[in-house]
């Protein structure tokens, strides 16, 4: 009987090892499910809740989920560079529209 408790034991202690063991091996895609979740729950609340005045809200969403990538670092650089492109562009239209008047 003794035996049979020392097994039952062992083989609890085995079980929260594995789990912990398969927790750890899965904790940074987690972290990027969860951050991309809370990107894109962001993106579409203040798309909708500001009324940003969009033809398809849908995609600030759609486009958070693009942006995001498993990695903070290239996230964070193609953010940069996204908005970069889109000051540079704004800066265009407003020069185009300078000189079609």
């Amino acid at each position: 009987m003794a035996q049979d408790e020392r097994r039952r034991r062992n083989d609890r202690q085995v079980g929260r090892r594995a789990l912990v063991e398969r927790l750890r091996a899965a904790t940074p895609a987690l972290l990027f499910g969860l951050r991309e979740w809370a990107s894109i729950c962001l993106a579409l609340s203040v798309a909708f809740a500001f009324a940003l005045e969009l033809g398809e809200p849908t995609w600030a969403g759609t486009t958070a989920a693009l942006v995001c990538q498993p990695v903070l670092g290239p996230s964070l650089r193609k953010a940069s560079f996204r908005m970069i492109g889109t000051v540079v562009g704004a800066i265009g239209i407003v020069i185009l529209a300078a000189l079609v008047r």
